[in-house]
C-alpha cells in the first residue's frame, strides 16, 4: 500500500527502481522499515521460485537473458535476504509472527499456481511484522490461499500475519501438472488400466472437487466454485495478462544462470595508496586515488549480498 497498491499495478522493475543502491522505505514515509527485504524459494525445487526468477531474468519473455536483464537480476538478488528451500518455511514464519513483532512492511510478489495463475503475499494493513522479515516473495497461489484460509475467520492478535496476493506487471506463470502415461516395456496392461482409472477420477466431479478444495483453479483457470480463492482474500477471478509460458530452453538457461548470480563469493580488494595516487588525472579534477575509490565502490555495489569482502 505504501507503493500505491492496489490502485497502482506493481512490477519487479518498480521495486528495483525504488530500492536498489541503498534506497529504503524512508522515501515512502516509513524510515522505520529500513531497506526492502525479499524472500526467495529455490527455483531448482519449486515452481514458485522458477516463476519468480524467470520474471526477473527474462522480462521480455524471449528465452534470452540480455546483459541488461542479468544486471537487473543481480540488483534483484541484492534485495533477497532469505533464501529458502520452498515457500512453506516463509509461510510458517508469517503464521508464527504477530503481536511481538514490530514494524509493518508492505509486500509484493510474483506467483505461479498448480492450475495456472499468479499471486503473491503482502502483509495487510494493521498487521505487525518484524522489520527484518521478507516483505515480498514468490508463492504458489494455492499455497497462499491455504495460508489465508488458516487465518480465518476471526484471527486473534498475534496469531499470524494476514497476507494478500499481488499480481505483478511482468505476468504470471502457469504451474500446470500434466498427466503422462509412460510408454515403456514395464508398463503392463494392468498399470495402464490403473492409470486410466486415476485419470478418469482426476477429470471427473470428485477429482475436480478435490482440486477446488485444495485451492486450485479449474482447467480453464477460473476460480468459480473455489472457495479458497474467494475475492475477499484478494485473488483475481481472471488471471491477469500477460500469461507467461516457460519453454524448456528458458528453464534450462535459468537454472544455469541463477546460481551464478546468487552464489556466495569471497572478494579481496587491494588499493594502491602510494604517493603517485595523489596525482591528478589529466582532464579531470580528481586524483588517481579518488577515481580508484569511485571505481571500487561501483564494483562492490554489483556484488550480491552473500559476498564477503576484505580490504
Amino acid at each position: 500500500e505504501a507503493l500505491g497498491w492496489p490502485e497502482t499495478e506493481l512490477a519487479w522493475a518498480d521495486l528495483l527502481e525504488s530500492f536498489t543502491r541503498g534506497r529504503t522505505w524512508e522515501q515512502f514515509g516509513h524510515p522505520e522499515w529500513g531497506p526492502l527485504r525479499l524472500g526467495f524459494p529455490d527455483p531448482a525445487r519449486t515452481a514458485a521460485g522458477q516463476a519468480g526468477v524467470l520474471t526477473v531474468l527474462d522480462r521480455d519473455d524471449d528465452d534470452v537473458f540480455s546483459d541488461e536483464e542479468l544486471l537487473a537480476a543481480l540488483e534483484f538478488a541484492q534485495l533477497v535476504t532469505a533464501y529458502v528451500d520452498d515457500t512453506s518455511s516463509l509461510l510458517r514464519a508469517y503464521a508464527q509472527a504477530g503481536g511481538a513483532a514490530t514494524g509493518d512492511p508492505d509486500a509484493a510478489g510474483d506467483d505461479a499456481d498448480g492450475a495456472g495463475d499468479g499471486a503473491a503475499g503482502e502483509p495487510a494493513a494493521g498487521d505487525a511484522v518484524a522489520v527484518d522479515s521478507p516483505a515480498a516473495f514468490p508463492v504458489l497461489e494455492h499455497e497462499l490461499a491455504a495460508y489465508a484460509a488458516r487465518q480465518e475467520p476471526d484471527r486473534p492478535a498475534g496469531s499470524g500475519v494476514e497476507l494478500v496476493p499481488v499480481y505483478l506487471q511482468e505476468g504470471v506463470v502457469y504451474a500446470d501438472y500434466p498427466f503422462v502415461l509412460l510408454d515403456a516395456p514395464w508398463v503392463s496392461a494392468e498399470k495402464r488400466e490403473v492409470a486410466a482409472q486415476f485419470q478418469a477420477y482426476l477429470e471427473g466431479p470428485e477429482g475436480r472437487r478435490a482440486f477446488a478444495e485444495a485451492g486450485y483453479r479449474d482447467p480453464q483457470h477460473s476460480t468459480a466454485g473455489v472457495e479458497l480463492l474467494a475475492p475477499r482474500h484478494g485473488f483475481a477471478p481472471e488471471v491477469p495478462a500477460p500469461q507467461r509460458v516457460p519453454s524448456a530452453a528458458g528453464l534450462g538457461e535459468m537454472l544455469r544462470v541463477w546460481p551464478v548470480v546468487t552464489r556466495p563469493n569471497n572478494v579481496l580488494i587491494v588499493l594502491d595508496t602510494s604517493g603517485s595516487m595523489a596525482d591528478t588525472v589529466p582532464d579531470t579534477d580528481q586524483t588517481r586515488l579518488e577515481l580508484l575509490q569511485g571505481a571500487a565502490l561501483e564494483g562492490v555495489a554489483m556484488l550480491n549480498n552473500q559476498t564477503n569482502v576484505g580490504l
